[in-house]
């Protein structure tokens, strides 16, 4: 007899599954954000609507969610959010609203790209943006883990002015 060694392999397609799948409408995506947001801390929740038009005056519709949590730092994104189905809330002492790790993959659910702001306390200014559709129509041999994005640390002044805050 002989043995050999196998392991789980995530294909790039687990995206739509984790995401298209298990949130299953608009509502409920906005609402795994929302309580994201309450398990970060965050005293209120803006949620907006916006239409706008781009440099060619094509129109195009955006939703801004803005909370006051604790933010992420670069580590927590790399091992924390980029970590499919992870969550530090498991097995927690506290009640938190979410725990299954897969509330991220709302931003999917309601549009083609995300893109990310956030900032610890005491960290770094992040954006990272995701073009969902990098991970969609992949061969057996593309892995999730393999499809690189490119996040950025801004100045605190960019940051802002990205993000049409004043402070």
């Amino acid at each position: 007899m002989s043995t050999f060694e196998a392991k789980f392999v995530a294909n790039a397609g687990i995206k739509d599954i984790v995401g298209k799948g298990l949130i299953y409408d608009d509502n409920v995506a906005i609402i795994e954000l929302v309580k994201n947001a309450k398990d970060a801390g965050s005293p209120s929740v803006d949620i907006c609507f916006e239409l706008s038009k781009d440099k060619e005056g094509d129109s195009f519709s955006e939703l801004v969610i803005t909370d006051h949590g604790k933010g992420m730092t670069l580590n927590d994104i790399r091992d924390k959010w980029l970590n499919i189905a992870f969550s530090e809330k498991k097995g927690a002492n506290k009640t938190y609203a979410g725990n299954k790790g897969v509330g991220r993959f709302s931003c999917d659910r309601l549009g083609e790209k995300l893109d990310l702001y956030t900032r610890s306390s005491s960290g770094d200014c992040i954006k990272l943006p995701i073009l969902w559709n990098k991970f969609e129509n992949s061969g057996v041999k593309d892995e999730i883990s393999t499809i690189a994005l490119e996040g950025s640390i801004l100045t605190e002044n960019v940051f802002l002015q990205e993000l049409n805050l004043q402070n």
